[in-house]
């Protein structure tokens, strides 16, 4: 864009403003004019944009030039958007055993992390459920534990958001459609029970008598492969248990179970067989100290007018502790050694026939494990011993060691051994940082399994994971320094720079400087690096064992060339010197050429010029040097500096400047006896504006003496109070 100033000397100087994406150095590049439109326009000096888009972030630079020199200034534009999160399917129901996925669309600037959480907690993956990327989550067959509230968050320093997703589980739990009813029949008479289930996936059906499941494969039962039906359009099952000549025996509660992944139905009723009371066979029993041990005494036959239970001859109740129901169910509560003996169970009918049945029980007193001790200052290469010792419970026991809920792996070389009957050691000859975990010892006998679980922990020093090494950026850039540390406990990272003040010492880094982070994994982060951030740094991990590691590494910090001036206007008087000082700084070596009006300056081309340089502690100083110089040396010289790491350029508007030209076409426009009304045009400035305009007219009244008037700029006056025939002329005046 052009603008058009008025001077105080009514001349018009022209000025021109462009703006261009980019700061035209090193770091950024060269500069692209900005392409303006309907959405981005400049109204003056001024730089509009009707609606910002995030490409739009970025680094402007508004130059502004005229035929007396050029400046620039650099701005840097950065566009947001808030933050926002979806999810989809927000809603989805999956069958069991199906595959699952959920997608989350993010957007805004600037996203810096995207995390999932399930029911309000952080997402956990496996092989079965994975995260494909940030914002793919794929569940490769839905479990019952995978229904709930999905949630994707996304995140940046200011702000975040979240999408949420439901998933159900669409697996139905079985319905029994089809029943059967108890029944009473004779002995040699048919009976068939039929239980038909419905649900999704679907359910597997099972046959219980007595709370005992009847054997796999048992001929009596009969399953057809599931069919759908009008009522019931996902597949059902329908079972039938037949029994064709019923058996005193049979009699009992018969029950099917229906199961799936999404739940099970149970139905039972009895089949009661005529005839004498007969009690099935019992096994006996042994049972925890304790406990409320349940016996039930299944009887055959009826009608059964009375069940009964003896202990040693006596019948129960004996004390509060005997409850003996109807249904030939006896409970003993909180049972105990005295409970020792043999129980029988009488069953009665009206006509006075019985039916006997006895079992044993033997009451045993279940282990108990004395707390099993470990020391906290275990190192690798200690031996050690875990000793688990059972104080009390009945014999025989077995021991049983695991590590982690698991086996002990063979390669870890523990070995168990038996010091009696009522202890275990678990032996370690070496220790290492593998032997860490969580060791439980089972103690069993004939009724119950104790556990005791107590946590080995090997200390281990720190060792090296990632070892810090000296590192090297360009100025500008962000670097990036790894260092991590393994050990047990977990090392904790530290960072330290030198102080650069004798003697050498290291401090913390918030002490020398702002622009850095420490890493979750004990990296360092420094942010837009700059050369005073060059030096020693110390990175220490550290755990309380051992005397930990301490690794010294430089940071090597690369300086492009660049001018502190990219633009210098040289003022400078006809025949004097002028002198065009460049000074670079940047990593050396550095190259310096010069340009006059865009083509290469050679100063042997140019005897009135030369050129010489001095290296300085933090660059190179060029200097042009040109002597008398005149009105054609006013031009626009180009200092370009380069080394390894960038170039850049400083530009320089040479002005000579020189007494202004004399007015031309001076002529009178009107006068009277006493002044005289004059006109003149400008003529060359010479590079600087003319500031007075001197009147002279010579009096012929007084000898010929020349006597001044001096005019501001304008190229129009009166000149009053003349002598009559007096003559006027007209000169610049600087």
């Amino acid at each position: 864009m052009l603008r058009k100033l008025e001077s105080n000397d009514s001349k018009v100087v022209t000025l021109a403003l462009r703006w261009y994406r980019g700061a035209g150095n090193a770091l950024s590049g060269p500069p692209a004019e900005l392409q303006l439109g309907d959405r981005v326009r400049q109204v003056g000096g001024n730089l509009y944009f009707r609606y910002a888009l995030l490409e739009d972030s970025g680094r402007y630079t508004c130059l502004v030039n005229n035929s007396v020199g050029a400046e620039r200034v650099v701005t840097d534009l950065l566009v947001t958007a808030p933050l926002s999160a979806y999810m989809s399917p927000q809603l989805q129901t999956v069958d069991a055993g199906q595959a699952a996925s959920l997608n989350c669309t993010t957007e805004g600037h600037p996203q810096l992390a995207v995390s999932w959480l399930k029911d309000g907690r952080p997402l956990a993956t496996s092989p079965r459920v994975q995260l494909l990327g940030r914002q793919a989550l794929r569940i490769q067959y839905v479990e019952r534990e995978d229904a709930g509230m999905y949630q994707c968050f996304v995140s940046n320093n200011e702000e975040s958001a979240q999408g949420t997703a439901q998933i159900n589980l669409g697996g139905a739990a079985p319905v029994l459609v089809r029943t059967f009813s108890g029944a009473t029949v004779s002995a040699g008479a048919a009976w068939t029970a039929q239980c038909e289930a419905a649900g999704w996936p679907a359910p597997a059906v099972q046959w219980q008598v007595d709370g005992a499941p009847l054997p796999a494969g048992d001929p009596r039962v009969s399953a057809p492969a599931p069919a759908p039906s009008a009522a019931q359009p996902r597949p059902s099952l329908l079972s039938e248990l037949r029994v064709a000549r019923v058996r005193p025996d049979d009699a009992g509660e018969y029950a099917c179970v229906a199961a799936n992944a999404a739940g099970s139905a149970r139905h039972a009723a009895h089949l009661r067989v005529l005839g004498p009371p007969h009690v099935k066979p019992m096994r006996d029993r042994v049972v925890a100290a304790g406990s409320d041990a349940v016996f039930v005494c299944r009887v055959a036959g009826f009608p059964i007018s009375e069940i009964r239970w003896l202990k040693d001859g006596k019948a129960l109740p004996e004390n509060h502790r005997h409850l003996v129901f109807p249904n030939g169910t006896l409970v003993i509560r909180n049972i105990h050694k005295s409970d020792n003996a043999g129980y029988v169970c009488v069953a009665s009918n009206p006509d006075g026939q019985t039916s006997r049945s006895k079992l044993n029980v033997q009451v045993m007193e279940a282990p108990a494990i004395d707390p099993i001790p470990t020391k906290s200052d275990l190192q690798e290469g200690m031996r050690i011993h875990l000793n688990c010792v059972v104080t009390k419970g009945d014999f025989p026991i077995t021991f049983r060691w695991l590590k982690d809920g698991s086996e002990i792996p063979p390669a870890l070389a523990v070995t168990e051994k038996s010091l009696d009957d009522y202890s275990r050691a678990l032996t370690f000859n070496s220790l290492s940082v593998l032997h860490s975990g969580n060791y439980t010892c089972q103690a069993s006998n004939a009724v119950a399994t104790t556990n005791h679980t107590t946590l080995l922990v090997v200390n281990v020093p720190p060792s090296w994971k990632v070892e810090p090494k000296d590192s090297e950026s360009l100025m500008g850039q962000n670097l990036l320094v790894s260092c991590a540390a393994e050990g047990s406990p977990k090392p904790t990272i530290r960072w330290t720079r030198e102080s650069g003040m004798p003697p050498s010492t290291y401090e913390d880094l918030s002490h020398t400087m702002n622009n850095y982070r420490i890493l979750e994994n004990g990296s360092l982060w420094i942010q837009n690096i700059h050369p005073e951030n060059k030096g020693y740094y110390s990175c220490q991990a550290t755990n309380g064992i051992g005397m930990g590691l301490n690794k010294i590494i430089y940071i090597t910090v690369h300086v492009p060339a660049t001018f502190s001036s990219p633009v210098q206007n040289v003022t400078v008087v006809k025949a004097g010197v002028a002198t065009l000082d460049c000074v670079a700084k940047g990593d050396k070596p550095i190259s310096i050429n010069w340009f006059l009006q865009g083509q290469p300056f050679d100063p042997a081309q140019h005897p009135r010029a030369e050129v010489s340089e001095e290296s300085l502690e933090f660059g190179v100083h060029s200097r042009l040097l040109i002597k008398n110089v005149n009105r054609d040396d006013s031009s626009s010289f180009i200092c370009q500096a380069t080394n390894h790491f960038g170039s850049d350029r400083s530009d320089f508007h040479l002005i000579v400047q020189e007494t202004p030209g004399p007015p031309t076409n001076m002529h009178v426009t009107g006068h009277t006896s006493r002044s005289v009304n004059l006109t003149w045009d400008h003529s060359y400035d010479g590079n600087s504006p003319v500031s007075v305009y001197i009147i002279q007219y010579k009096s012929t009244m007084d000898s010929g003496k020349v006597l001044d008037v001096q005019v501001e700029t304008e190229v129009i006056c009166d000149v009053l109070g003349l002598p009559e025939k007096e003559m006027v002329d007209c000169v610049n005046g600087d």
